[in-house]
């Protein structure tokens, strides 16, 4: 179990690295233009984010670094865990791409807010997202309708703001 989380620390580490390295070398100067003037002077407009992204840059280095020092002496002294495949159900895939479905209804309500408005967005979307954790009680899609329809008699009647 510590060889799996030492894993998973170097896998961090890197991909903050490799994020620090992006940061510094193409986002910030990019991002942030410094003036002849400005560059002269010791602190500049990207002094701080370049400051910022060095600490990130180096204590994700000394992370990775001594995490996997710490892998290799775990795998010396413990030897390699025996992987078995697991065989996953269809359930276990699901339960596996819940995040991603929702992550994508978040593009979607999105896109229809722009395009429908705020009430028919919140109509359609979030009933999706309670279907897709395959939530049983009526009650919260009631909720939901239930806000959508105060939502709207609040725009339209109270606050006088004309809806699409």
């Amino acid at each position: 179990m510590k060889l799996k989380k030492l894993k998973q620390d170097m896998i961090m580490f890197s991909v903050v690295l490799a994020a620090s390295v992006i940061f510094l070398r193409w986002i910030i100067p990019n991002q942030i233009y410094v003036t002849p003037v400005a560059s002269q002077e010791i602190f500049s407009p990207d002094t701080f984010p370049k400051f910022a992204a060095g600490i990130m840059l180096a204590a994700s280095a000394c992370g990775l670094v001594l995490t996997a020092a710490d892998y290799w002496k775990t795998v010396k002294r413990e030897g390699r865990p025996v992987v078995e495949k697991k065989r996953y159900t269809p359930a276990d895939v699901y339960s596996a791409l819940v995040p991603y479905m929702l992550f994508l209804l978040s593009v979607l309500y999105a896109f229809l807010y722009n395009h429908l408005g705020a009430v028919w967005s919140t109509v359609i979307v979030p009933p999706l997202a309670l279907a897709i954790v395959k939530c049983r009680k009526w009650s919260r899609y009631l909720i939901v309708y239930a806000f959508a329809a105060a939502l709207y008699v609040l725009f339209k009647y109270a606050l006088h703001v004309p809806l699409r």
